[in-house]
């Protein structure tokens, strides 16, 4: 893995050198917000280290629950599902635990979790992973328009079962295409 070492504050970190790569090639599908444990921080550094060209938005986690405290478990969630709100999320962590999937599989909006290797860092396959959940969504979206559409031309108060489970097999094929073609 190409990359080099950074000391920030005194802690040396890895930073990859296509990181920036796989985040810029996500941007367009997704609203990409630093949810580091550096806060704000992560802009003094991150956008110039890794070739980013601008700060991006940040979490603040809470502190007075001590170290590893939340209402949900991870000391990470109680931020991201309040900025998520009842918003689809994708969320790339190299540190997700039981809890963290426990959140998600109880969350009513569609959410991603995406583990990386702390000594890898985001790297083609995560960022695949993300652009194929990203064409799937958009996907779904356009095709639930349409079954309404359809739908309402045909009278009908929903659209059947049937057509639904179609467009299901449709949209599979769709975003395996999708995936080959960001490979």
């Amino acid at each position: 893995m190409s990359g080099s070492f950074h000391a920030i504050d005194g802690i040396p970190h890895f930073l990859s050198a296509t990181a920036a790569a796989h985040l810029l090639s996500v941007e367009p599908f997704f609203e990409l917000v630093w949810a580091s444990g550096w806060e704000e921080k992560a802009n003094d550094y991150l956008p110039h280290l890794l070739g980013l060209p601008a700060e991006l938005p940040f979490l603040r986690f809470a502190r007075s629950g001590g170290p590893g405290t939340s209402t949900h478990g991870h000391w990470k969630l109680d931020a991201i599902d309040a900025y998520a709100g009842e918003r689809a999320l994708a969320w790339v962590d190299d540190a997700l635990d039981a809890s963290c999937h426990a959140w998600a599989a109880a969350r009513s909006s569609p959410t991603l979790l995406v583990g990386t290797r702390p000594e890898r860092g985001l790297t083609g396959r995560e960022t695949r992973r993300l652009l194929e959940w990203a064409g799937q969504a958009v996907l779904m979206s356009n095709a639930s328009q349409e079954l309404r559409s359809m739908a309402k031309m045909r009278g009908w108060k929903q659209a059947p079962p049937n057509d639904q489970d179609g467009v299901a097999v449709v949209l599979e094929a769709e975003v395996a295409r999708f995936a080959a073609s960001q490979a």
